[in-house]
């Protein structure tokens, strides 16, 4: 078994706390894990990303208050947006944008709000989907907006809401908001009731009805073709979620894949060739 580094065995001791005080004290614990629900962690970058940046044009844009960092890498007048997921980063896509500015597009990527170097603490999945259609505005339109894990349900909200683009591509994207929430607080070793405790919250603070942001249900609306990548061994999310959302999505295409999990999938040279592929025909 691999020994846990600095950054794992903070991480256990946080998550031990928090039991200990959603037992001790459960109100209160309860809210806390409600406002970790909204607070992404920033893991430390590997030294292989730094190739991400190079040969990058880097901006500072802000929505709705909250800076963000954009990146633009090549020269075209055909584009494309790349989005990170939940406590992920752009730099992610150190192997996806050369390989697209390679095969003639100009990439753009940014870093959501709560995290790298963007501003504030705490964000949502519809602020990376407000984050999508601001680019969009300014940098758009786009011939694919590819997402990863929460980046993908935010893709398709921000298409939904009238973002304009050609094509989506989802990598690793959950299906269902509460799928999210069960997996958080599964996570934690919680009980159900602090699942039922951030379910509650939001149907109050987004309607009642807030799975109508749910990738699958939003995907019932796409007419633009899809491509939705997912590998069996994915850790973090399940594979049924994107076979249930490729159902859903009836101009959509389902590539699945094995052995390369929520992460990897990223690096691997068949699936980003699948995916230039895919954006160019």
């Amino acid at each position: 078994m691999k020994k846990e580094n600095h950054f794992q065995k903070k991480i256990s001791r946080r998550i031990r706390l928090i039991r200990l005080l959603v037992k001790i004290l459960p109100v209160v614990g309860k809210r806390y894990v409600l406002s970790l629900f909204y607070t992404p962690i920033k893991y430390p970058v590997p030294e292989h990303e730094g190739l991400f940046k190079h040969g990058s044009i880097i901006s500072r844009e802000y929505v709705d208050n909250k800076r963000i960092t954009a990146y633009h890498i090549g020269q075209s007048t055909k584009n494309v947006l790349l989005v990170h997921g939940w406590s992920g980063r752009a730099s992610q896509f150190y192997k996806i944008a050369p390989a697209l500015v390679n095969a003639g597009y100009k990439v753009f990527a940014f870093t959501a709000p709560a995290h790298g170097s963007s501003t504030d603490k705490t964000t949502h999945m519809l602020e990376f989907a407000e984050c999508i259609a601001y680019l969009s505005h300014k940098y758009g339109p786009f011939e694919a907006i590819l997402g990863h894990s929460l980046g993908g349900m935010a893709t398709l909200n921000a298409i939904k809401y009238g973002t304009l683009a050609k094509k989506a591509i989802l990598i690793g994207t959950p299906g269902y908001i509460t799928d999210v929430v069960n997996d958080f607080v599964s996570k934690l070793s919680l009980e159900q009731n602090v699942a039922t405790y951030i379910i509650e919250h939001l149907k109050a603070e987004y309607d009642i009805d807030f799975e109508k942001f749910s990738s699958v249900r939003v995907a019932e609306q796409m007419t633009i073709p899809g491509l939705i990548i997912h590998d069996v061994d994915d850790k973090d999310v399940s594979i049924e979620a994107a076979r249930t959302v490729h159902k859903a999505w009836k101009t959509s295409e389902f590539l699945e894949t094995k052995g390369l999990g929520h992460r990897f999938i990223l690096q691997d040279e068949a699936v980003i060739k699948r995916i230039i592929d895919f954006i160019k025909k």
